[in-house]
C-alpha cells in the first residue's frame, strides 16, 4: 500500500533497506534518521559533538546495559532508558557492559558517515590480523 514502508526481520523495503556493520537505517526523511545499532560488550564507543548546535541525537536502550562516563558524569542505562545529546562540547565515552541494542534517532545525516568509519576500522583490523599471521 502506498505510504507504508516495512522493516521485518532481515527483510527491508528497497527504499529503507540499508544495513551496515551493526548499524541499520530504519527510516529517513530529509536529515532525520532513525537507526538501530547493535553494540557488543566491551566495544569502544564515543559520542562526538556534531557540527550544528541545532542537531539532536536521541538514544533509546532496547536491550543491554551501557554507561556514560565523563569527568562530571557516570550514569548507567538499562532497557527502557533513554538519553539525548544536543550541543555536546566534548567527546564522551560509552562503556558497553552487555551486548546492547539501541534505537538511535538523529536530526543530522550521520548514517553514511558512521557506516564508512566502521568499514574503515574493520578493514584496518583485518590488515593488522593479516600482518600478524
Amino acid at each position: 500500500m502506498r505510504g507504508f514502508y516495512f522493516n521485518k526481520g532481515d527483510s527491508f523495503s528497497s527504499e529503507l533497506g540499508l544495513s551496515k556493520d551493526g548499524l541499520r537505517l530504519l527510516a529517513k526523511q530529509g536529515n532525520l534518521e532513525i537507526m538501530q545499532q547493535h553494540i557488543v560488550k566491551g566495544a569502544v564507543v564515543w559520542l562526538v559533538p556534531v557540527k550544528s548546535q541545532d542537531d539532536l541525537d536521541f538514544f533509546y536502550v532496547h536491550s543491554g546495559r551501557i554507561d556514560i562516563i565523563t569527568d562530571e558524569l557516570n550514569e548507567s542505562f538499562a532497557p527502557g532508558d533513554s538519553f539525548y545529546v544536543r550541543d555536546l562540547k566534548d567527546e564522551t565515552f560509552l562503556k558497553v557492559r552487555e551486548d546492547s541494542e539501541l534505537v538511535y534517532v538523529s536530526t543530522a545525516p550521520v548514517f553514511d558517515d558512521q557506516a564508512a568509519f566502521q568499514k574503515d576500522l574493520l578493514n584496518m583490523v583485518a590488515q593488522i590480523n593479516r600482518k600478524d599471521d
